[in-house]
C-alpha cells in the first residue's frame, strides 16, 4: 500500500460518523442537526418530537434553495441580520483573545475566594474618629466598661443601634482590615485600633467559622468558573475604556438631558445620533427602545431619567467598540466566525421567504371579516368575573374560629391582614382581584373543594372552611359579573389581524407542499425513529 492510500484509509477510518436523516435534492438533513434543534427546543420550554423537527428541517431546506434562487440573501434586512452576527462573534473572539493575555485563575486566588464565602465571622463592633479614642476605649474596656453602653456612641449607626453588633459576616463582606482581628484574634476579648474606612474600631470576635479545607476540592471547578466570569467581565470593561480613548467616542449628553423622562421620541428625535463608532451609530431611538425593553417603559420616574438614558447608551457603544475593534483586527476571517455568519444568512433567508410566501394569500374583505367575527364571537367576550378574598391559616380549627368571629362582625380583611399565612394577599386584606371564569375552572382542576367554594360563595358571605395543599381557607367574593359581548367596530382590527394571520399561514403551508412535491424527497424512517427513542 502506498503512503497516500495509506494516509486516505487512516483519515476515513478515523472521520466522525455522519447519520443522514433525510435528502432534499442535493440538500442533507443530519441526526446531529436533528439532535441540536431537539436541544434548543428542549431549553425553550417546547415539547421536542423528533419526526416535527425532521419535517421542519425539510421544509427549512427546501424555503432556504428557493430564497436563494431568488437571491433574498441579498435584501436588507438578510444582510443586517448577517453583519450583526458577523460582527458580535468577532467581538466575542476579541474579548476571548484579550483574556487569554491575563494569566488564569491561579490556586492561591481560587482558595482565597472559596474562603470570602465560606469563612464568617459574628462581630461587635464601636467606630470612632481616631486612633487616640480608639485606644482610650480600648482601655476602658478592658478595665470592665459595658461594651454596649460606649456603643451608643459609634459611628457606625447600625453599631449604634444594637450595642456594637454587626451580626455574622462572610470573610468577603468584611473590609479586609477587620479580616486579621476576625480569623485571627481571641474570641470575646476587645482588640484594636483596626484603621476602617470610616474610621477607627474596636472590635470583639464573639463566633467565627472558617471553611474547612476538605470543601475546596468540591467547589473548585464551580469557583474557578466564577472567577473566570468575574475576570471576563472585568477584561472586557478595562478593553472597552481603552477603546474609547482609541475611537474618540462622545456622548451627546446634553441631548439626552433634555429629553428629561419621556420615552416618545419625535420621529426626528428618535432619529437622532447620540453617539458614533466609526460608521455605526447609535440612535436616541435605539435608546429608548433598549429602556422599554429592560425597564417596561414606565415614563416619569428615574428609571425613564437621562442618567438612564445615558448608562444604556453608553452599554451600546461599548458593545459597536467591541465589534468594530475586532473587524479592524480581521477577527471576522476565522473560519468558525465565517460559519456561524452563514448559519444566521441562512436564516434569515428562510424568514424572508416564508414572509414572501405568507403575502401571497389575497387580504380579507370587510364581509368575510365581519363573517369570522360572528363565528367565533364568544371568542372576543369580556370574560365573567368574581372579585373574591381569602385567609388562609394552617388548621381546621383555627379556620373555624375565625369563620365564627368573621360573622360576629370582625371584618375579614382585618382578620385576613392578621392571621393569613398568604403573606402576599394578606397584606391587602386578602384580596385576591377579579378571577375570570377560566381562572376559576383551572383552580377547580388542581384544587376542587376551593375551586368550587370560590364558584357557589354566596355573594358578601364569608365562606369555609375549605382545604387546599396550602392550608385552610375562608373564602369572600362578590357577585359574578357575566361576560360582555364585543363589539364588532371594537375587535376589528384584531380579528381582521387573526384571519390574515390565519390565511398568510395556510398559504405558507401550501406553498411548502408544492415545493415538497416537485423535490427529491426522502426521509430514512428508521434514522428518525432511533432519533425519537433518544439513540
Amino acid at each position: 500500500m502506498t503512503l497516500s492510500l495509506a494516509l486516505l484509509v487512516l483519515a476515513a477510518s478515523t472521520a466522525p460518523t455522519v447519520t443522514i436523516v433525510a435528502k432534499v435534492d442535493d440538500a442533507l438533513v443530519t441526526a446531529e442537526e436533528v439532535k441540536a434543534r431537539v436541544a434548543r427546543t428542549t431549553a425553550a420550554g417546547g415539547t421536542a418530537d423528533a419526526q416535527a423537527i425532521v419535517e421542519d428541517l425539510v421544509n427549512e431546506a427546501l424555503l432556504a434553495r428557493e430564497g436563494y434562487a431568488l437571491s433574498l440573501e441579498k435584501g436588507p434586512r438578510v444582510v443586517e441580520a448577517a453583519e450583526a452576527k458577523r460582527r458580535s462573534v468577532a467581538a466575542e473572539r476579541l474579548v476571548a483573545t484579550e483574556l487569554k493575555k491575563l494569566s488564569t485563575v491561579d490556586e492561591k486566588q481560587l482558595r482565597a475566594l472559596y474562603h470570602e464565602t465560606g469563612d464568617s465571622a459574628e462581630l461587635l463592633a464601636i467606630v470612632v474618629a481616631t486612633p487616640e479614642e480608639a485606644k482610650a476605649l480600648l482601655a476602658r474596656l478592658q478595665k470592665g466598661a459595658d461594651f454596649a453602653t460606649e456603643a451608643k456612641a459609634s459611628l457606625d449607626p447600625r453599631a449604634a443601634a444594637n450595642g456594637g453588633a454587626l451580626g455574622t459576616a462572610s470573610r468577603g463582606q468584611l473590609e479586609p482590615a477587620l479580616h486579621e482581628a476576625a480569623f485571627l484574634g481571641e474570641l470575646d476579648k476587645p482588640q484594636g485600633p483596626v484603621k476602617l474606612s470610616l474610621g477607627f474600631a474596636v472590635v470583639v470576635v464573639k463566633a467565627r467559622a472558617v471553611a474547612p479545607e476538605a470543601g475546596f476540592d468540591a467547589k473548585r471547578e464551580q469557583i474557578r468558573r466564577f472567577a473566570e466570569e468575574q475576570l471576563g467581565r472585568q477584561v472586557r470593561q478595562h478593553f472597552v475604556t481603552q477603546l474609547r480613548a482609541k475611537y474618540a467616542v462622545r456622548l451627546d449628553e446634553p441631548f439626552l438631558d433634555s429629553t428629561g423622562t419621556s420615552l416618545s421620541p419625535s420621529p426626528e428625535q428618535a432619529a437622532r445620533v447620540v453617539a458614533k463608532v466609526k460608521a455605526l451609530p447609535v440612535t436616541y431611538g435605539e435608546v429608548v427602545r433598549q429602556v422599554v425593553a429592560t425597564f417596561g417603559g414606565r415614563q416619569g420616574g428615574h428609571l425613564s431619567g437621562p442618567s438612564v438614558k445615558k448608562e444604556l447608551a453608553w452599554s451600546r457603544v461599548d458593545e459597536l467598540l467591541l465589534e468594530v475593534a475586532a473587524l479592524d483586527a480581521g477577527l471576522d476571517a476565522a473560519p468558525e466566525v465565517k460559519a456561524q455568519v452563514r448559519a444566521v444568512e441562512r436564516e434569515a433567508v428562510i424568514r424572508a421567504m416564508a414572509e414572501r410566501a405568507r403575502t401571497e394569500a389575497a387580504p380579507p374583505t370587510r364581509a368575510e371579516v365581519e363573517a369570522y367575527f360572528k363565528a367565533h364571537a364568544k371568542e372576543y367576550q369580556t370574560p365573567g368575573t368574581r372579585a373574591c378574598g381569602h385567609l388562609v391559616v394552617k388548621t381546621q380549627e383555627h379556620a373555624q374560629q375565625l369563620a365564627l368571629r368573621a360573622q360576629k362582625g370582625e371584618a375579614f380583611e382585618e382578620l385576613a391582614r392578621e392571621y393569613s399565612i398568604d403573606t402576599a394577599t394578606g397584606k391587602k386584606g386578602g384580596e385576591l382581584g377579579d378571577l375570570s371564569d377560566a381562572q376559576l375552572e383551572n383552580l377547580s382542576k388542581s384544587e376542587a373543594a376551593l375551586g368550587a367554594t370560590l364558584k357557589q360563595a354566596a355573594p358578601g358571605k364569608v365562606a369555609g372552611p375549605v382545604a387546599s395543599r396550602s392550608g385552610w381557607h375562608l373564602v369572600r367574593c362578590g357577585a359574578p359579573k357575566p361576560p360582555v359581548d364585543a363589539s364588532f367596530a371594537a375587535v376589528e382590527k384584531a380579528v381582521t389581524e387573526r384571519l390574515v394571520a390565519q390565511r398568510g399561514l395556510e398559504t405558507l403551508v401550501a406553498h411548502v407542499g408544492k415545493l415538497r412535491a416537485n423535490a427529491k424527497l426522502s426521509v430514512d424512517a428508521v434514522a428518525v425513529a432511533a432519533l425519537a427513542s433518544g439513540n
